[in-house]
């Protein structure tokens, strides 16, 4: 075990305990390698602050890499995107065509598993990660099992049949029982989770929205759902009191700036999807409010 933490999301020294307040988005891939994530009391305690796409500003997203990064920030939770390549492999990446975040170009359905160790997913952010490889769903759940986080699943349909995509994603996690406790299943798609309740009903399970339809309510109870993702800039206070009085978490995305952050926090938000994870996490405030105390802490529903 080369790194310790502190619940600040900074280095530690493990000998005398006292933290090196060190942040760490500029942590190099080679850094990483053997990381081990310790001191997680409760594993399965509700995600706050998740970070979106991995640590997404210091590594590029949705890679093992940014993954990493993450847990090395002290993060308990990570959130991921998961497509189908066209023979059905699930992996991470966020569009459906490869352009954006690879050296690849067209769309991700004309590729299979035997084209991945040919692209490059990683150069496109900074040098130090050129040859990140897209990862297969498995191999990420590999590494996030060894790092002993949580993970939030968002699956991508990309306007195709989502069935394919989530039976791919269940079993994948059905291979990793170890899991239980630690897995968020959310989707745009109301198709996806509709297949997901169906085929894997105790995986918790959430419906995004940039804004909350009409009929939100009668949604989520019907796909037995277990928390709320919602734009931040277009969050009602209405969804944030529907929650409330259903039992349900509302859960924010993008939040990049502590002033947001903050004013979310008070409103009630209960969690928030942030690129920049090391922002909060190197904070003692936020650090706190990440891991609240065992008799507080509540598991993922």
């Amino acid at each position: 075990m080369r790194h310790h933490r502190d619940t600040g999301g900074c280095l530690t020294d493990e000998e005398d305990g006292k933290a090196r307040s060190t942040p760490l988005r500029n942590l190099q891939p080679a850094d990483l390698e053997g990381y081990v994530m310790t001191a997680i009391a409760t594993p399965a305690a509700a995600p706050r602050v998740v970070a979106h796409r991995g640590a997404s500003a210091a590594a590029p997203e949705n890679t093992v890499a940014a993954i990493r990064h993450a847990a090395a920030m002290g993060t308990r939770w990570v959130e991921v995107d998961v497509s189908l390549l066209g023979d059905g492999t699930a992996v991470l990446h966020h569009d459906a065509t490869l352009g954006r975040t690879s050296d690849a170009s067209g769309l991700l359905a004309d590729i299979g598993a035997a084209d991945l160790a040919g692209i490059d997913a990683g150069g496109w952010h900074s040098t130090p990660f050129a040859g990140e490889p897209i990862p297969t769903l498995e191999a990420a759940l590999t590494v996030i099992t060894a790092l002993g986080i949580g993970v939030n699943l968002e699956l991508k349909p990309h306007d195709a049949d989502p069935a394919p995509l989530a039976r791919a994603t269940v079993a994948a996690l059905l291979a990793r029982p170890e899991l239980a406790g630690r897995v968020v299943l959310s989707s745009f798609d109301q198709g996806a989770l509709s297949v997901l309740a169906d085929s894997a009903p105790s995986w918790p399970r959430a419906p995004i929205w940039h804004h909350a339809p009409r009929d939100w309510r009668v949604s989520v109870l019907g796909l037995g759902a277990s928390a709320i993702h919602a734009n931040s800039r277009h969050l009602d206070d209405s969804v944030l009191e529907g929650g409330r009085l259903l039992g349900l978490p509302v859960r924010c995305f993008t939040v990049n700036t502590v002033e947001e952050a903050t004013m979310l926090r008070q409103r009630g938000v209960a969690a928030f999807f942030t690129d920049l994870p090391d922002l909060f996490l190197c904070d003692p405030d936020w650090a706190a409010w990440d891991r609240p105390s065992p008799a507080a802490a509540s598991a993922v529903r």
